[in-house]
């Protein structure tokens, strides 16, 4: 299999990795591979398994990598709904939010999120879905005045505030 050439090689490397945004560091190769098993769906124990070896492997340095293990939470958790866990998924969705909102303020955090509140929508009798889709919808909302903010496009963009 192509994923499992790609580990040997990587295991075999010498170099340590640098923090350039072209660097591959280790967590990057399970990371994709869950993602992918997850939007093809029907496979949720080979995303659990990718999901759970990145968490593991940014557990080394978790400052060094919010966005991802974030978007792992979201792949595992999606895992967990077609497993049958969805109490589970929403604790999973809300450390996701965790990480969005005081670590990393990325765009494709919530969006991740937001996959997961199709899988969840028949299982809103449980409350901890509830509290997870509700978080959601405010930290999305939130997120889109400050976005909508003249100053706070500015500040984007480049420019000088008014």
């Amino acid at each position: 299999m192509a994923l499992e050439g790609a580990e040997d090689a990587f295991s075999d490397l010498d170099e340590v990795p640098t923090d350039s945004i072209l660097s591959f560091d280790a967590p990057y190769l399970p990371f994709y591979a869950g993602t992918a098993y997850a939007w093809l769906g029907g496979r949720p124990r080979r995303v659990e398994e990718y999901a759970e070896r990145t968490l593991t492997l940014c557990g080394a340095a978790p400052t060094a990598w919010p966005v991802t293990r974030a978007l792992a939470r979201v792949d595992l958790a999606t895992a967990r709904i077609a497993q049958g866990a969805p109490d589970v998924a929403a604790h999973l969705g809300s450390e996701v939010i965790d990480i969005y909102e005081n670590e990393r303020q990325v765009t494709l955090i919530l969006r991740r999120a937001g996959e997961l509140r199709s899988g969840l929508a028949s299982h809103t009798s449980i409350a901890d879905v509830r509290l997870f889709l509700e978080r959601l919808r405010t930290t999305a909302e939130r997120s889109l005045r400050r976005i909508a903010d003249p100053a706070t496009r500015l500040n984007l963009m480049g420019g000088d505030t008014l």
